[in-house]
Parts: C-alpha cells; structure tokens; sequence
C-alpha cells in the first residue's frame, strides 16, 4: 500500500519487553487531505503489523498548515 506521506517526525518508547508505544507527526499533500483518515488507519495498521506496535499516536496535518520551521517536522 502506498501511503502519501511527506515527512514523518517519530517519537518511539519500548515501555518494558512487550510495550512499544509510538508518536508521530505526519504531514501529506493537501491532494491526500479528503483521505486522511484512511492514511492515517493505513499507517497504524502497517507499524502494528509491521513492527508489532501496540500504542500508537498519529498527529496528520496538511503541508500547507505544518510547522513553518522544516526541522520540526523532520526536514533537513
């Protein structure tokens, strides 16, 4: 599944042996903003089954709307 994603800031814990909890500020393209919500569900699904993920936290927002400032979203 292609998830049209743009930049991706991650925040991950391991709580103890068997807890990872994620954060994560995701930005798409303003075209993709209609279906946020299945990329957001496309993006949970993928890190729990990927990577087996229990607690996870997405924070979408568009690319006109994100941090003025790239590197606090994950630019360079």
């Amino acid at each position: 599944m292609a998830i049209p994603v743009i930049k991706c800031v991650i925040h991950l814990w391991q709580i103890d042996e068997d807890v990872i909890s994620l954060e994560a500020h995701v930005v798409v393209e303003a075209t993709h903003w209609p279906e946020f919500r299945d990329v957001k569900a496309g993006l949970k699904a993928l890190l729990k089954d990927t990577f087996g993920i229990g607690h996870i936290t997405l924070d979408v927002e568009q690319a006109a709307a994100a941090c003025a400032d790239p590197a606090k979203i994950g630019g360079s």
